[in-house]
């Protein structure tokens, strides 16, 4: 029985030992950061926020994310609004991208003017995959991390193509 016992507890030792890595790991992603042109948050549950921003143009974009040693993995969740259509059958409604955070139902003239501003959600999608490195976060292309740069018309200056902690 004692014998029994002490397995028992070295098993759930070696568990949470597992567990508490897991997250200490997943924990030194978690933060702010930004880059040319955009900031990412990433949330300790597990979501981000990405926005994007350059002259008159916007985006943003949520998500979960998830991470593999020292690579971050962005997966998008597309939140739809319903757009009511004045006169029609209620199954003549479409979704369309959500103006905002939050699922609602808007009718064609707030959606019109929208699709005009050259803002809303993912205009700009958010980088799938990126490599962490002394507290900046690197595109990876093809499984390369990318340390090119971008140049800025407005700026006229070049930019780190990556994300550092703020």
């Amino acid at each position: 029985m004692i014998k029994n016992n002490f397995i028992i507890k070295l098993i759930l030792t070696i568990l949470i030992s597992f567990v508490t890595f897991e997250i200490n790991a997943q924990s030194k992603f978690i933060g702010k950061y930004s880059g040319f042109p955009g900031v990412l948050e990433l949330k300790k549950d597990s979501t981000y926020t990405y926005n994007w921003a350059y002259d008159l143009s916007s985006s943003w974009s949520v998500g979960f994310w998830y991470t593999n040693k020292d690579t971050l993995y962005l997966t998008n969740t597309p939140i739809y609004d319903t757009l009511y259509i004045p006169g029609s059958q209620s199954n003549d409604n479409k979704l369309v991208l959500s103006l905002n955070e939050f699922s609602e139902t808007i009718d064609s003239s707030i959606y019109e003017r929208t699709i005009q501003s050259f803002r809303g959600q993912n205009l700009w999608d958010p980088p799938a995959k990126l490599y962490l490195k002394r507290r900046r976060l690197y595109f990876l292309i093809n499984g390369k991390v990318d340390k090119g740069k971008a140049f800025d018309v407005i700026g006229q200056r070049y930019h780190k193509n990556s994300f550092k902690k703020m």
